[in-house]
């Protein structure tokens, strides 16, 4: 009993390891062309399918026309480029601008 219970704790410690070791940076930056939760259900599905990425925020911004965007990665060079081609698959009108890397946080 002694020894499944040690064999369930070493695994368990294994992934809370893995999951600690993979770590996701954290970009900021601005989009617009978003007109309707459609349209940021799109972005957030187009850009969802990026290597590394795991997870899309979009929130208001004090202009109507431009919302705040933040997306987890675990790539360390993800670029607006790399994300405005990933949108243009989607849809000309959405633009991300000003996206900057940010604090590193734990991946979810």
């Amino acid at each position: 009993m002694n020894i499944l219970r040690t064999f369930f704790a070493v695994a368990a410690a294994t992934v809370a390891l893995a999951v600690q070791a993979e770590t996701a940076n954290s970009y900021e930056g601005e989009i617009t062309g978003l007109v309707c939760a459609s349209c940021k259900q799109e972005v957030v599905t187009a850009l969802s399918k990026l290597d590394g990425v795991k997870n899309v925020e979009i929130t208001p911004s004090n202009n109507p026309e431009i919302r705040k965007i933040v997306i987890a990665s675990t790539s360390t060079n993800l670029t607006d480029t790399d994300v405005n081609q990933a949108l243009d698959k989607v849809s000309k009108e959405f633009k991300v601008t000003k996206l900057a890397k940010a604090a590193t946080t734990p991946a979810k």
